[in-house]
C-alpha cells in the first residue's frame, strides 16, 4: 500500500472521530435505535462528501444532519441515561456502560467543532470564503462590485453590415 497517496483532510478526521465515538457509545445496549439510524445516515453523508469532492451538496447535508444530531443526542442522553443507569449499575457491565456513556457525551461535544469544519469545507467547495454580500429578498446575493477593467462589449462587424470594417454604431453610447 502506497502511503504517499493518503491525504489527511479535515472531513476524514471528522468521519473517523464520529465513527469511533459513536461505535464506542453503542458498546452496551443503552441507546435507542434512532441513535444508530441518524449516526449511520451522518456517516453515509460524510462518506458521500469525501467521494464527491467537487460538490458542496453532500457537505451541506452532512452539516444539516450534524446540527440536527446535536438536539437528538441531547434527547437520547436525557431520556435513556436515567432509565438505563439503574439497569446497568446492578450488573457487571457498569464500567462498560459508563465508558459508553462518556463516549456518547464526547461525541456530542465534538459535534459543534465538526460543524465548523463541515461549514468551512462547504464554503471551499462552493467558492464562498468570507463574502457576506447583501442578500436580496429573493435569496440571491446582490453584486455590489462593478469590474471596470473589462471593455464594453461591441457589436461584431458581421452583424452590422456586409463590410468587415467596424461601423460607427458599434462605438456609439446610448
Amino acid at each position: 500500500m502506497n502511503m504517499d497517496r493518503l491525504t489527511l483532510s479535515p472531513l476524514k478526521i471528522v468521519f473517523v472521530a464520529h465513527f469511533t465515538l459513536s461505535t464506542w457509545s453503542m458498546l452496551v445496549d443503552w441507546v435507542p435505535l434512532s441513535y444508530i439510524y441518524y449516526n449511520s445516515f451522518l456517516q453515509a453523508c460524510i462518506l458521500w462528501a469525501l467521494i464527491k469532492t467537487e460538490s458542496s451538496s453532500p457537505v451541506m447535508l452532512s452539516l444539516l444532519l450534524n446540527l440536527i444530531s446535536i438536539v437528538m443526542d441531547i434527547i437520547v442522553i436525557a431520556t435513556s441515561f436515567p432509565y438505563k443507569k439503574a439497569v446497568f449499575f446492578s450488573t457487571s457491565l457498569s464500567g462498560v456502560f459508563m465508558f459508553s456513556m462518556i463516549m456518547c457525551c464526547l461525541n456530542l461535544l465534538l459535534r459543534p467543532l465538526s460543524s465548523v469544519v463541515m461549514y468551512r469545507a462547504m464554503q471551499e467547495r462552493s467558492g464562498e470564503y468570507s463574502s457576506y454580500g447583501h442578500i436580496t429578498p429573493f435569496g440571491s446575493r446582490e453584486e455590489t462590485y462593478e469590474n471596470i477593467d473589462q471593455p464594453v462589449p461591441t457589436v461584431p462587424a458581421s452583424t452590422v453590415g456586409l463590410d468587415s470594417s467596424p461601423s460607427k454604431a458599434a462605438y456609439q453610447t446610448p
